[in-house]
């Protein structure tokens, strides 16, 4: 079992017997009887959009439950990587997180269907989809998936993100699909995100999250798919300062309880949560597009990143739907890619 942080350390046995059921957790000092506490934990500071959003989770609940529900949020990795808070979501010691669907595929591989280039036509078909029936069909796949014998799978709350996906560069910008081949790109080590590369031409190389900086730093890396917020925030423009503008994807991280804390709740506490849930859902998509309009005005005045056009969209889109077609079937989730091509369109 990975090493844990000391605090999770000292909060693992009383939040496993309240998962359990075993006993009653007693009340923190202070606290009053009959509050239940839940914790949120994430990588980014406080600053960041996902952290707002939770903040607004966190207040939501407070009021529509009276103070009978208090959020607790622990930024900043205080609880370790997102590695860690899989395992603590499925062993019920951590309630609730935001989860990259690579990550998450390491525990629900049909997560890895997001990771697949151009399932998006823009951002609105992006919502439609995650709002209506694609959404849905996920959320199920993924509870079914992260399920054990001996433990309840994660519940999605709601679906982060929407922004769009670039191509991050060391020491140049990418324009075409030749301009990909034998590119060092960072990958999750995720077989998904690893065959399309290799599709393009490129040489993916696995890096985790916290290890991109150094890693082009020491050259590394030539690339990364990112954000534009991710890329300010963890400061990937002093090493990496060329953004081209593929748009090869628009980021889905899904928002999960563990199933532990899903299955102790009332049906009364799960409508507050569901409905907290929806509003922080819709801050943390804004916030968050709002944030990278930002960031990047900053980034091109103020650090001199440069922005390239990429002239070829349709052509990766073309050279990556076999391969979205055959990792559909292969998740079986055939149906789900269906749907969402046929979101692609608003219905009249």
């Amino acid at each position: 079992m990975p090493r844990l942080p000391i605090l999770i350390l000292s909060l693992l046995p009383s939040l496993a017997l309240a998962a359990e059921g075993t006993r009653p957790q007693p009340p923190a000092p202070g606290a009053q009887p009959g509050v239940l506490k839940l914790r949120v934990a994430h990588i980014f500071d406080e600053k960041y959009a996902w952290h707002k959003a939770f903040e607004r989770f966190r207040d939501i609940l407070k009021a529509k439950s009276n103070g009978t529900i208090d959020v607790q949020i622990f930024p900043n990795r205080v609880l370790g990587e997102e590695k860690d808070y899989i395992s603590y979501l499925r062993l019920g010691a951590l309630d609730l997180a935001t989860l990259s669907t690579g990550g998450l595929s390491t525990v629900a591989k049909e997560a890895g269907l997001f990771d697949l280039m151009y399932l998006w036509k823009d951002r609105d078909h992006w919502v439609r989809a995650l709002d209506g029936e694609v959404g849905q069909m996920m959320s199920d796949a993924i509870r079914k998936s992260t399920g054990t014998a001996a433990a309840p799978g994660f519940e999605v709350l709601g679906y982060w993100s929407g922004s769009e996906l670039n191509i991050v560069g060391r020491v140049r910008g990418y324009q075409t699909v030749k301009d990909l081949e034998g590119m060092k790109i960072r990958s999750q080590g995720v077989d998904v995100q690893m065959e399309q590369w290799k599709a393009l031409g490129a040489s993916p190389v696995t890096v985790p999250y916290e290890g991109i900086y150094d890693a082009f730093k020491s050259g590394l890396l030539d690339a990364t798919p990112g954000i534009v917020a991710a890329v300010f925030t963890q400061k990937v423009y002093e090493v990496a300062p060329h953004i081209s503008l593929t748009a090869h994807n628009y980021i889905v991280r899904p928002f999960v309880m563990s199933g532990h804390t899903w299955k102790k709740l009332t049906p009364a506490q799960r409508k507050l949560v569901t409905e907290a849930a929806r509003e922080a859902t819709l801050l943390a998509r804004d916030y968050e597009i709002q944030q990278n309009d930002d960031y990047t005005d900053v980034l091109k005045t103020r650090y001199g990143v440069k922005f390239y056009p990429f002239r070829e969209r349709e052509a990766m889109r073309e050279k990556t739907q076999a391969l979205r077609e055959q990792v559909a079937a292969e998740m079986g989730l055939t149906r789900v890619l269906t749907a969402i091509e046929a979101a692609k369109s608003p219905r009249k």
